[in-house]
């Protein structure tokens, strides 16, 4: 991916966020960000060279997705 790729997507997800007072992000928020859009395509993107950003988060986004998919379904369990 080509730094004016990167660039373009990040703005696309400043937008949606809505950035706090100060405008800027964290790596990880702006990570988040896109994996909650699209995991798929965020686990393609670690996988080309270099985008070893996505390959640090995937594993913990990943985690937070199990463990928020439990914690619903106990909720509904107990319903």
């Amino acid at each position: 991916m080509i730094t004016r790729q990167l660039s373009r997507r990040i703005e696309r997800i400043e937008k949606r966020m809505h950035p706090a007072a100060e405008g800027t992000f964290t790596l990880e928020e702006l990570c988040r960000a896109m994996w909650r859009s699209d995991p798929a395509r965020c686990i393609q993107i670690s996988e080309e060279p270099g985008e070893w950003i996505f390959r640090s988060y995937i594993p913990r986004f990943e985690a937070e997705d199990a463990e928020r998919s439990e914690r619903a379904e106990a909720q509904r369990g107990r319903n």
